[in-house]
């Protein structure tokens, strides 16, 4: 039932800390059921509010059982204990207010949400009137003012920001996680609502000018420490997304997650019906908020940087052009050289697979690979992807054709992903540090697990029993002949479908109409063409339909422009990491016969996983390869498993 607070009721808060007027400035506050007294901070809801009772229940469902370090959650703390005992709660005593508080950042107006929503009645309203709250050093008692606090105080406390920000986030992401899963279509204009009002709260956090006050005064601080120690990176990273957020005005931020959350609609509708007129609409405004987004930052030449620096930290579109250039260099002939040989039969593949059965030997493989039911959770979805509400919240989602597995093949990559961020140090839970270092790198973990190893003749030694007993259409399919219909070579419509040898063409072709769309070269009423365009070129196909040309992916509905390049550069680093690992441990076939992958993952989890983002990209990758992101490694891969395919040269 959704929570809300009825208008007639009045709240104080015992406030530590520092109030703006429409945000918390002080994540560290404590509210209390008690009536106005001129000691506190007088909150008042006009109406029932289900925007704010959503987030406050997004909130609760993250597990925060202590009051919350945020303004909305430690209002829904007050919420939820005032209606649940009325007015006769027990009541705290604040501190007397003795004598005039001489920091003017002490002083409050009345608190109150993010003007982000549309909806008046549907976040806390000021008061006629507002009483300052104790001093700071008052409330706070034998503590030191700010200005003479230790610099592990001063840590201690950007710990507790960066904190707060982490559980919005993580809330914003809950909600994003529910309207792909379980949410019913009606309530998509409500949602796309909720999610702008997260999203204008969280970056009000991320921009607080006390936040880049206090990441300053650590400079000092940081320069003590070792660069690799975990108080170092904390503030390296902090000041890095600091200085990225105050760039960004949160009204178009909020405006962003609004547009694209009611582009996601459309898209499904669009795919549906088969009308590029249903999400033209939406592309052109999530279009025109991307290149604001871009004007934003200063950049030098190609404005593509912008957008890809949210996904590949430090990487320059021309370095990625480089890359490019030189996977279709190479690819393009060994695809006309597969071409010219006997087509694999890949018939097993496809037939009458019944969805419990593709759920449970997908359940099997990954429960294997190091799934458990504490941590983990497989869903169903339109486009699969796996998201994070912590270390040990991880969230996996997929798409189950009952006419084919290819929804097994996703289940594995989005494993890759989930073990990624389960496997990062615990003590980052609650910090920047807490996520992937790059979208490369995590898409290089995905495709790890989905081709390196899930594609492998010695993995299916070992599960192809398990398929035959969950699926008896493959019961008189010997190994050797699912195996090579696994590793099947030929150029497919879908991008997710796609082999290891055509996987990046799909992505190139998108890179480079995205930098069109950007620049302005290319107009969306034409991307259908362009994009068919580009199938047949580089693929030799033409798409029957939206749904398999220019609707087929879900990161256009808000034009999220940058991250298709991650997808090839993820498979170039999966090979580098691959090898260093066989390198270090040997040959995994006989491991992988036997069932044993712990190996494998636990060489990932000590030379990527536990790192989080404490390394740049490059770095991490220098570090646990040798080298940096270098293409070599994957084509020489590829031309020895077509070779081995084909008993012949390839290429």
């Amino acid at each position: 039932m959704p929570l809300g607070v009825n208008r007639t009721r009045i709240a104080t808060a015992s406030l530590r800390g520092r109030v703006s007027g429409s945000s918390l400035r002080n994540p560290e506050l404590t509210l209390s059921a008690v009536r106005a007294d001129g000691r506190g901070l007088l909150v008042r809801c006009q109406e029932s509010s289900p925007t704010f009772g959503l987030l406050v229940g997004v909130l609760a469902a993250l597990g925060t059982h202590e009051p919350p370090a945020t303004s909305a959650g430690a209002v829904g703390a007050l919420v939820r204990g005032f209606r649940g005992r009325g007015r006769r709660a027990a009541r705290p005593r604040p501190r007397r207010h003795r004598g005039r508080c001489r920091s003017r950042r002490a002083r409050s107006r009345i608190l109150r949400l993010s003007s982000a929503g549309s909806n008046p009645r549907s976040r806390l309203r000021p008061l006629p009137y507002a009483v300052p709250p104790p001093c700071y050093r008052r409330v706070v008692g034998s503590s030191p003012t700010r200005g003479a606090l230790s610099a592990d105080s001063r840590f201690d406390e950007l710990l507790r920001r960066l904190g707060a920000i982490d559980d919005l986030v993580r809330a914003g992401t809950l909600l994003g996680w529910d309207e792909e899963t379980k949410m019913p279509p009606a309530g998509a204009d409500a949602r796309a609502e909720q999610r702008a009002t997260v999203e204008a709260v969280t970056h009000e956090h991320r921009v607080d000018p006390a936040l880049g006050e206090l990441i300053e005064e650590l400079r000092p601080f940081e320069e003590a420490h070792d660069p690799d120690s975990f108080e170092a990176s904390v503030v390296r990273v902090a000041r890095r997304d600091y200085e990225k957020a105050v760039r960004v005005p949160p009204e178009l931020l909020a405006e962003l997650e609004r547009a694209g959350s009611l582009g996601y609609r459309a898209w499904l509708r669009a795919r549906a019906e088969n009308d590029y007129s249903i999400m033209l609409p939406h592309f052109e405004r999530n279009l025109e908020l991307r290149r604001r987004y871009v004007s934003c930052f200063d950049y030098d030449g190609d404005p593509y940087d912008v957008v890809l620096d949210d996904y590949e930290p430090g990487m320059k579109t021309t370095e990625v052009q480089a890359i490019f250039d030189r996977l279709k260099e190479r690819l393009v002939p060994m695809i006309r050289t597969v071409a010219d040989h006997e087509a694999i039969d890949d018939s097993c593949l496809h037939g009458s697979f019944p969805r419990p059965a593709q759920r449970r030997v997908s359940l099997a493989i990954i429960e294997a690979w190091g799934m458990d039911d504490e941590a983990w959770r497989l869903d169903y979805t339109v486009h699969p992807f796996e998201v994070s509400m912590a270390i040990n919240d991880i969230r996996l989602t997929t798409r189950f054709d009952e006419d084919n597995i290819h929804g097994l093949l996703s289940c594995l990559h989005e494993f890759g992903h989930g073990l990624y961020e389960r496997q990062i140090d615990p003590r980052f839970f609650r910090t920047p540090l807490a996520d992937g270092v790059s979208s490369a790198v995590h898409e290089s973990q995905s495709r790890l697990w989905e081709n390196l190893v899930g594609r492998r003749l010695s993995t299916w030694r070992f599960f192809y029993p398990t398929l035959q007993r969950e699926l008896p259409a493959f019961g008189d399919v010997p190994l050797e002949t699912f195996h090579r219909a696994l590793n099947k070579v030929q150029p497919t419509l879908r991008r997710v479908d796609a082999d290891e040898v055509t996987y990046c063409l799909h992505v190139i072709l998108r890179f480079e109409l995205e930098r069109e769309l950007l620049d302005g070269r290319l107009d969306l009423r034409d991307l259908p063409e362009a994009f068919d365009a580009k199938m047949r070129e580089y693929l030799g196909l033409q798409p029957p339909d939206l749904a398999n040309g220019v609707l087929q992916d879900v990161h256009w509905s808000d034009m999220s422009l940058g991250y298709f390049p991650t997808y090839a550069l993820g498979n170039v680093v999966s090979v580098q990491l691959w090898e260093r690992a066989e390198a270090d441990l040997g040959s995994f076939d006989e491991q992988f016969e036997r069932g044993e992958f712990a190996g494998l993952a636990e060489w990932l989890h000590d030379h990527v996983h536990r790192f989080g983002r404490m390394l740049e990209p490059q770095e991490l990758i220098r570090r646990a390869t040798g080298s940096t992101m270098d293409p070599e490694p994957y084509l020489g891969y590829l031309q020895r498993e077509l070779e081995e395919l084909f008993g012949a040269a390839v290429g």
